[in-house]
């Protein structure tokens, strides 16, 4: 029944003998897209040249919550309202907010800015 424990090595722990610390590299960029009054909209937000993704409409949020840390330009476009840009840059783990207030588009009107058909009913 003899098992000598004194002869443990030690130099090579097992797994879970040891400790690992973990370092955010993507950061995020957020934030809130509203017309000129502050109400909300709907639109379409793209990082860069690559990540798009659409506001919630109900409250004009938007995340991209894996960038890479870099240079980015973030691009707002929404139907009847003027498209929008800056210029951020994204830290690793860093969290950047980036809001757009749009303004109306005078050649396209919020809500399509179709004329009525001519004559009406008839």
């Amino acid at each position: 029944m003899g098992q000598d424990q004194g002869n443990r090595d030690d130099s090579n722990p097992g797994p879970l003998d040891k400790t690992v610390q973990i370092t955010p590299c993507a950061g995020r960029v957020l934030g809130t897209v509203t017309d000129d009054t502050g109400h909300p909209l709907g639109a379409q937000v793209r990082l860069g040249e690559g990540e798009t993704t659409e506001t919630n409409p109900n409250n004009g949020t938007y995340a991209f919550y894996m960038a890479a840390p870099g240079d980015y330009i973030v691009r707002v476009t929404a139907a009847g309202y003027q498209d929008a840009q800056q210029q951020v840059t994204v830290a690793k783990g860093q969290h950047v907010q980036v809001n757009f207030a749009l303004q109306p588009d005078p050649m396209e009107p919020p809500g399509g800015g179709e004329d009525p058909p001519p004559g009406g009913e008839g």
